[in-house]
């Protein structure tokens, strides 16, 4: 019964090592949009009744 446990706790730890490869711990920049240029296009935006 405990070899099962050892089995099974084994298995999960070698999961979680494995995971681990995946984890995209990066730093976002905390104002992204700093540098670029944003551009509006106000579209057409009216309705049927105004055109």
């Amino acid at each position: 019964m405990i070899r099962k446990y050892k089995v099974l706790f084994l298995i999960m730890f070698i999961v979680l090592l494995m995971s681990l490869q995946f984890v995209d711990a990066r730093v976002k920049p905390k104002k992204p949009l700093s540098g670029k240029i944003i551009t509006v296009d106000p579209g057409h935006g009216g309705t049927s009744y105004t055109q």
